[in-house]
C-alpha cells in the first residue's frame, strides 16, 4: 500500500516524504507549484519508492487520478498556497484547495 501526499513539493510535504519513505512507505506525492518550484523536489524527486503527479487538487485531472488509485493507505493533504503575501491576491485559490482537495 502506498501513501499519498498532496503539496509534496513544500516545505513540510518534502519533509514528511522523506520521513514516509524512510519508514518503508511507497508514497505518490502531488503538488501544482503555486508557490513552490519544481526545484523543490530535487532533494526527494528520486527516493526510491517515490512517484510524484504534478497535479492541482482542484482539477478533474486530479479527481480521475484519485478514481484510478484508490488504494491509498493514508492521505496527508497539504496542498495550499502558502505566503503571508499571498493571502489577498490568492484567497480563493487558497480556500479552494483546502475544501476542494479534502
Amino acid at each position: 500500500m502506498s501513501t499519498l501526499v498532496t503539496g509534496a513539493a513544500g516545505f513540510v510535504g518534502r519533509h514528511l516524504v522523506r520521513a514516509l519513505i524512510a519508514s518503508g512507505r511507497e508514497v505518490v506525492g502531488v503538488d501544482n507549484f503555486a508557490t513552490s518550484a519544481e526545484a523543490d523536489l530535487r532533494e526527494i524527486l528520486d527516493l526510491e519508492g517515490f512517484r510524484f503527479e504534478p497535479l492541482d487538487v482542484r482539477s478533474a485531472a486530479f479527481r480521475q487520478f484519485g478514481e484510478q488509485h484508490s488504494g491509498f493507505e493514508a492521505i496527508y493533504h497539504l496542498a495550499c498556497p502558502t505566503g503571508v503575501h499571498n493571502l489577498v491576491p490568492m484567497a480563493l485559490d487558497m480556500l479552494e484547495t483546502c475544501y476542494q482537495g479534502t
